[in-house]
């Protein structure tokens, strides 16, 4: 068995403080300023001060997440699976890793994550 099990094209980077992560191009549907309503990325890495006032939402659908920077990576990527001992972190939103940009990078649904996200007390709001 390989450490690989698939190959993604398009991913955007984002990046939550000096942390990041990423979601599949695909998965977003726009790019929107925060709504108030939808969970913050930095609650992931105990970020919890209020969102920068430059922060991005990342909206899939019904779903959404805040960010406080992106970049669309459109290159073939391969898509590290994720290690057993990690499957239900984050609510089981971990779908992966990717090297993008010189960095190690794990790959989310955004749909799972902000589910996740939204579903815990104590959101961070601009």
């Amino acid at each position: 068995m390989t450490a690989t099990d698939s190959v993604v094209e398009g991913v955007v980077l984002c990046r939550v403080g000096g942390d990041r992560l990423a979601v599949l191009a695909g998965d977003v549907v726009g790019v929107e300023l925060p709504d108030g309503a939808s969970p913050y990325a930095g609650r992931l890495f105990e970020r919890v001060a209020s969102i920068p006032a430059d922060a991005r939402l990342l909206r899939h659908e019904v779903a959404g997440l805040v960010v406080d920077a992106l970049e669309v990576h459109a290159e073939r990527l391969a898509l590290m699976r994720v290690p057993e001992v990690m499957k239900w972190v984050v609510g089981g939103a971990l779908m992966g890793f990717v090297q993008a940009a010189g960095s190690l990078w794990p790959v989310v649904s955004l749909p799972a994550l902000s589910r996740h996200l939204g579903g815990q007390a104590g959101r961070a709001r601009a």
